[in-house]
């Protein structure tokens, strides 16, 4: 059993959870405190960056999409994934000196009373999630800690500077997959000079975007609908994608950019 900085650090164990599509590296909720979970049988290196990712939540257990942890692990980066947690053990989290970055991950809509939507469009929110992962992207801007927001992630990032979801994107629903679509890029956004990338491939099954765009950020990637793509926060370390680049053709640019952040 290991321990990082005062954390004890347990396994999450590759796993079919009944009623999910995905195989996921998941956890049973416990009531435990100062505990963290690596993924079994993708162990730390020495000298990789630590990077959080925020799982999904659903019947007891934590859990994050196994094509999305084999992603992060490819880049060289040592993944550890923490329960919802309170604001005050965010804060503690965050102040940690071995944290390399975040990754908000996918997952469920987000609570319609946090940007005043309409309860009836949203699928299984969970606000214990939403006011969490909302949190602890806020400490990590004040920390100036790498992020990359996944779908939801974006959203998340959108209602915490003020912004708002839509909903009614029919051509992304999840039954129409594939929906390959081609993403220009800004030229003036931190992005493209990470990456170098003029256009991406990606697809996307969401049915929620952002409506009105959150203070302070810029939009640097839009779909032919008109779906915002990509966000970022000026003079910040961020990546945010309304698309999954675990599942899109182009998405290896993405996360080689986020690793481009993080060291």
């Amino acid at each position: 059993m290991e321990n990082l900085n005062g954390y004890r650090i347990e396994q999450a164990h590759l796993i079919k959870i009944p009623n999910r599509a995905k195989m996921e590296y998941a956890f049973k909720e416990t009531e435990e405190k100062k505990v963290l979970w690596s993924l079994k049988d993708i162990p730390f290196k020495n000298n990789y960056p630590f990077i959080l990712v925020t799982p999904s939540y659903k019947k007891g257990y934590y859990g994050i999409w196994k094509d999305l942890a084999t992603a992060l692990a490819n880049l060289k980066l040592n993944i550890i994934i923490s329960a919802f947690l309170t604001n005050e053990e965010t804060e503690a989290l965050i102040d940690k000196e071995f944290l390399g970055g975040v990754v908000l991950s996918g997952g469920n809509d987000i609570t319609p009373d946090l940007y005043g939507g309409d309860k009836k469009s949203a699928y299984k929110p969970d606000l214990r999630r939403d006011n969490f992962e909302i949190f602890l992207y806020k400490k990590s801007v004040e920390k100036n800690l790498p992020v990359l927001a996944i779908c939801r992630g974006l959203q998340i990032i959108n209602i915490a500077h003020q912004g708002t979801l839509k909903s009614g994107f029919k051509s992304h629903k999840r039954d129409n997959r594939p929906n390959a679509h081609l993403l220009k890029i800004k030229n003036d956004s931190l992005f493209k000079k990470l990456s170098n990338a003029e256009f991406l491939k990606v697809g996307t099954s969401h049915h929620q975007a952002v409506g009105k765009l959150g203070e302070n950020l810029i939009s640097i990637a839009e779909a032919e609908d008109k779906a915002i793509e990509m966000i970022e926060l000026k003079d910040y370390p961020m990546i945010a994608t309304q698309f999954h680049p675990e599942r899109s053709e182009d998405g290896d640019v993405i996360f080689e950019a986020f690793r481009k952040l993080t060291s």
